[in-house]
């Protein structure tokens, strides 16, 4: 049974987004879900994210995910739960900004250096993409998984600090039920997820979703 409905209009949801980085609305309809999504951006991408036995691909697998962002074209992800593992699975929000932050002036300008191998999803997507980039008006956007970091990059002082500020960070945990959805900055914050275990019977769809400008 999932949680009680929380009565939000699609636009307050997006407001709320906005301003917090993420949000969590229980027991949602497939239309509300269509409408939020509508009025977020245009959707990239849509992907059943289900347990596939044996498969490669993350997130098709039972594993945990470590903490990280997805293609940095989607500012916004989206998942709806159509149904949940009855062990594990849980979902997993973390900001980064405190770990980054608490660096010094040198390691975080390193971090703008450091560049990660791109999602290669898109005819026009880059090789790499930097894992700190500070836009025009002085937003940082961040894009993270440290299975993509170069080899030569995975002993650089500065991420060994950052990793080990994040990992004296306390996610926010969650496990979703049916009909709700989650929605985060993919640009802000980095999201994980716990090992799926038991039936491993768990169906979210997500999307991925570009920032209107």
């Amino acid at each position: 049974m999932g949680s009680a409905t929380i009565k939000i209009s699609p636009q307050e949801a997006r407001e709320l987004l906005l301003r917090e980085g993420w949000l969590h609305l229980p027991s949602q309809s497939e239309s509300f879900l269509e409408e939020f999504v509508r009025i977020l951006g245009r959707t990239l991408y849509v992907t059943d994210v289900v347990v596939k036995e044996g498969s490669k691909a993350l997130v098709t697998s039972d594993r945990e995910l470590d903490l990280h962002t997805d293609h940095p074209l989607a500012r916004w992800i989206v998942w709806y739960c159509y149904r949940q593992s009855d062990e594990g699975g849980e979902s997993l929000i973390l900001d980064p900004m405190p770990a980054y932050l608490g660096l010094s002036e040198e390691h975080r300008e390193a971090l703008k250096n450091i560049y990660l191998f791109e999602h290669k999803v898109f005819p026009h997507d880059p090789e790499s993409c930097p894992l700190v980039r500070e836009k025009d008006n002085g937003e940082l956007h961040f894009y993270y998984s440290f299975w993509l970091v170069r080899e030569e990059d995975k002993h650089h002082p500065a991420l060994i600090e950052f990793r080990r500020r994040l990992a004296s960070l306390a996610p926010h945990r969650l496990k979703l039920a049916p009909g709700d959805i989650l929605a985060v900055d993919n640009h802000r914050l980095f999201h994980g997820r716990t090992k799926i275990g038991g039936n491993k019977d768990r169906f979210l769809k997500r999307f991925w979703i570009a920032e209107i400008t």
